[in-house]
């Protein structure tokens, strides 16, 4: 024995904690030979932190099978539970090689062995080992039976289900509970009748309820229905959580059960479960109300509109108790509790409940600008006209949320009652405030008609740059009865006006945009420029090609690659040249949009005539942009070449994606 070993030997017998894990830690980087005594006097260490470590030196071992026996041996220590812990890690972690001597473990004289086997069995998860559990059924001990059928749980092998359902016939509670349990973990569908037969035991509802919602189907939805009624609160709570796990698979048939509920005691007693207990519990509970839609919970569902992980929930909940269970909560509740308060002014207008509009409308000067906010976008979705004014006038409000809400109000109003909304806000869309009259002209566009055209056309000389360009907006959606005016509007003096109008000529298609939109492309703006090559795209000409052709000229690069996209996008096929031509470009952006257009194209031979260029460029992104375009099969014609770029490539990026897609070939042979 050399000095190392020596003092490694020294430190295992040490009183030390930190010099026995030390001793390990060496003992297993420099790949020393212990003897039995000391590994095993290590996986009982009284320290957990040195067992840990002995337990990673055996694993370091050259065959750490060789020692099964030795290991499995430990868990016959009656003295020392840290050592048969030890054990246990072990045999788990050495998995399905541990089963044949595991199994022969099972015929040992104590039952403590036999029960911890069986717990190493389910953790492993051996299929092979089923039988042999499904026999521990007859074992002598209590405890090992109940760990057969827990750990057959843990296993999940539908082979185990016969014998489980054929040993539910033992008159036992804890015995049948431990069954329901384990065909739950299992989750297969069964055949339930052999379980049903047990819905009349109290004592098992409960246990049943749960492994029905597991392995049930539509079969069990009438027992699962009549169980939302048990006198135990604990069996209705299994009741409603299994329903909503059937209904992930079979919600037809849940929802149609449920809604014959409605107006019957059940609604109450399921109401009940919104109270205290577990979370999911209540989150069952209220998603069943809300498919029965019973007005007369309606009171029990507001408390939760303040809870985080049930509001959503309950106010869709809510909703399907109907208008009237919404307008009565509101009149009785608002103003109680602010954040309910925004639950509520919200409902309102999900239910559409129009009359309480006028109710609703002084809640747009309270003092909390989130509530103005919730309140205008219920006003919208009531669409009452006498909102109309109170809405324009939050349009001046200080608060952006709240103008937001109140423009969207208005434009949904001006769906239902255009000419009231275009003669208020033509009002308005003459004041002294510019983002006001953006804000209306954006409005009128949208509610469209030949009343609101004059004060569009109008705004496109306001001395505003977000009026015209809500102005141009406006004329995008009319078709092509103002293209003189977006056409003038190229010339406009903003740049964001001139894209806007660029966007808008394209979205036309009208043949006659080709020529203004072509000048465009000669603006000092490249945003203007880009827009311009994009709207050109829009249309089939040969002519509007050459000119989106053009573009891959302009010497802004944001310009190319709106030409190059535009290309791949309209005409791949016959932008092939172009694109092969834009992957000797100086620009690397520009380089990787052509190769994202040339990898859309069904002639894949760019790739290998381009392969030495490219895998060899001189910024890291484009060679992994070019890699990523390899498919398997080409990536095996060019194996060689990637081969020899791996072997110089510096990007940690670049080689992982390389070395992915070698092993993709290496896989590939394989399979030949």
């Amino acid at each position: 024995m050399n000095e190392l070993e020596q003092r490694i030997n020294g430190n295992l017998n040490s009183e030390d904690e930190q010099l026995r894990l030390q001793a390990f830690l060496e003992a297993r980087e420099q790949n020393i030979d212990l003897r039995a005594e000391l590994l095993r006097r290590g996986l009982g260490d009284a320290s957990w932190r040195v067992r840990k470590e002995a337990i990673l030196y055996f694993f370091s071992c050259k065959d750490p099978s060789q020692q099964l026996g030795e290991i499995i041996s430990l868990l016959h220590d009656q003295e020392n539970a840290g050592l048969r812990n030890a054990a246990l890690e072990i045999l788990i972690k050495l998995g399905s090689l541990a089963t044949p001597e595991l199994l022969e473990e099972l015929k040992s004289s104590d039952q403590d062995v036999r029960k911890f086997v069986l717990d190493i069995l389910g953790d492993i998860g051996d299929e092979k080992a089923v039988g042999a559990m499904i026999g521990c059924f007859a074992d002598e001990d209590p405890n090992v039976r109940t760990a057969a059928v827990e750990n057959l749980g843990k296993v999940g092998s539908s082979e185990a289900i016969p014998a489980l359902l054929d040993a539910m016939q033992v008159p036992d509670f804890s015995w049948r509970f431990t069954i329901l349990e384990a065909l739950s973990r299992i989750g297969e569908r069964v055949p339930v009748v052999k379980l049903l037969a047990f819905q009349e035991d109290a004592l098992l509802r409960k246990p049943l309820f749960d492994c029905l919602g597991h392995i049930g189907s539509e079969e069990v939805v009438p027992v699962l229905i009549a169980g939302l009624g048990d006198a135990g609160k604990k069996a209705r709570a299994a009741a409603a959580c299994a329903l909503t796990r059937i209904a992930g698979h079979n919600g037809e048939e849940v929802r149609h059960a449920l809604v014959k509920l409605r107006d019957t005691q059940q609604v109450v007693q399921i109401a009940e479960l919104l109270e205290g207990g577990e979370r999911e519990t209540q989150k069952a509970a209220v998603q069943l109300l809300g498919w029965i839609g019973d007005a007369r919970i309606a009171d029990r569902l507001l408390p939760l509109l303040g809870d985080d992980a049930l509001c959503d929930n309950a106010g869709a909940a809510l909703l399907a108790c109907g208008p009237g269970a919404i307008c009565d909560l509101v009149r009785e509740h608002l103003g109680e509790n602010e954040e309910q308060d925004l639950y509520l002014i919200e409902l309102a207008g999900r239910a559409q409940c129009k009359e309480l509009t006028e109710m609703l409308i002084p809640e747009l000067g309270a003092p909390q600008s989130l509530r103005r906010q919730v309140t205008a976008a219920a006003l919208g979705r009531l669409g009452e006209v006498e909102s109309i004014d109170p809405l324009c006038a939050a349009l001046n409000d200080e608060a952006e949320g709240v103008r937001d809400a109140a423009a969207e109000a208005l434009c949904i109003l001006g769906g239902v009652c255009p000419g009231e909304v275009t003669a208020n806000i033509s009002q308005l869309a003459a004041g002294p405030d510019g983002a006001v009259r953006a804000e209306c002209i954006r409005i009128l566009g949208q509610i469209g008609g030949p009343e609101t055209a004059r004060y569009i056309l109008g705004a496109l000389k306001d001395e505003s740059a977000a009026v015209r360009q809500a102005a141009v907006r406006g004329l995008e959606a009319r078709g092509d009865e103002n293209l003189r005016a977006l056409q003038l509007a190229l010339t406009d003096e903003d740049s964001g006006v001139r894209a806007l109008a660029a966007e808008a000529l394209g979205a036309s298609g009208d043949p006659m945009c080709v020529a203004p939109l072509a000048l465009a492309l000669n603006d000092e703006d490249i945003w203007v420029r880009s827009a311009a090559v994009r709207a050109l795209g829009n249309f089939p000409s040969e002519r509007a090609m050459a000119f989106v052709k053009s573009a891959l000229h302009d010497p802004v690069e944001l310009v190319v690659i709106a030409g190059l996209e535009t290309l791949a996008k309209r005409h791949p096929q016959a932008a092939r040249h172009e694109l092969l031509q834009a992957l000797v470009h100086s620009d690397e952006e520009v380089v990787k949009t052509a190769l994202r257009g040339l990898s859309g194209l069904s002639d894949r031979s760019w790739l290998f005539s381009h392969c030495d260029s490219l895998l060899d460029h001189d910024h890291w992104d484009v060679r992994l942009a070019f890699v990523t375009s390899f498919q398997p099969q080409e990536a095996a014609l060019c194996r060689e070449r990637l081969e020899e770029r791996l072997l110089v490539e510096e990007d940690d990026m670049v080689r992982e994606k390389i070395t992915e897609l070698l092993s993709t070939v290496s896989e590939d042979r394989k399979q030949v």
